[in-house]
């Protein structure tokens, strides 16, 4: 039998505000019909239930959105990066948009495992003053460790935020609006929350309207 040629290819998508609220299931599910309606030669895992090669590189928290996330696909057949980004384009829907295909090596790591950071902007609702929140923000990077909680379910875990807050600064402040900026560990050995920075900082966390700007992979960001 004659072994079939791959291709693998990286995605940079925007995960928008028209779906930020989906979980990270239905993304694959709704990236996954997509591919399929675009008419692209997906190449599939064996198994009895088998599925087409798609792999995120960091699942976005339900109500995030994202300006540059990324995702790895594999055809059978070779298709040229623009006629993949126009065809894949025409076939999501609103909130969901490609902005750039790069074909890769199939034997390079995965995405998950070189992804080291992230980049968030944030809004917070608050009527502190600017200078407040900088000293704030002075106070929380002088500090060697930030001990805190994690509850899931029934199981509450402590860790230390501290070395997982990598950048953080304030842009501006306006309009009972605070807009930070924040470079958050974002890997196997942990990752940071934007949330759990505006909780440490003593600012509301609801509401809070956050959206991942870049993910940090072998040290450059991808936007």
């Amino acid at each position: 039998m004659k072994e079939t040629t791959l291709y693998r290819y990286q995605l940079v998508f925007a995960k928008g505000e028209q779906v930020k609220y989906i979980s990270h299931l239905d993304l694959m599910r709704l990236l996954e019909r997509a591919l399929r309606r675009a008419d692209l030669p997906l190449d599939y895992s064996l198994g009895f239930n088998p599925r087409p090669k798609i792999s995120i590189a960091a699942p976005l928290a339900v109500g995030v959105t994202g300006t540059a996330e990324l995702m790895d696909i594999t055809l059978y057949q070779l298709v040229g990066p623009q006629h993949l980004l126009e065809r894949l384009n025409a076939s999501l829907p609103a909130g969901v948009h490609v902005s750039s295909v790069t074909p890769a090596a199939l034997d390079a790591p995965s995405l998950q495992s070189l992804v080291i950071a992230a980049e968030y902007e944030v809004v917070v609702v608050t009527d502190v003053t600017g200078k407040e929140i900088q000293r704030r923000i002075d106070h929380l990077l002088a500090c060697d460790t930030l001990p805190r909680q994690r509850k899931r379910a029934a199981e509450v875990r402590s860790y230390d935020l501290r070395p997982l807050i990598w950048e953080l600064s304030i842009k501006e402040c306006q309009d009972g609006k605070c807009y930070l900026g924040m470079c958050l560990e974002a890997s196997s050995q942990g990752a940071g929350r934007p949330e759990e920075v505006v909780s440490a900082l003593e600012l509301p966390v609801l509401p809070l309207d956050v959206n991942r700007s870049s993910l940090i992979i072998a040290g450059k960001a991808i936007k």
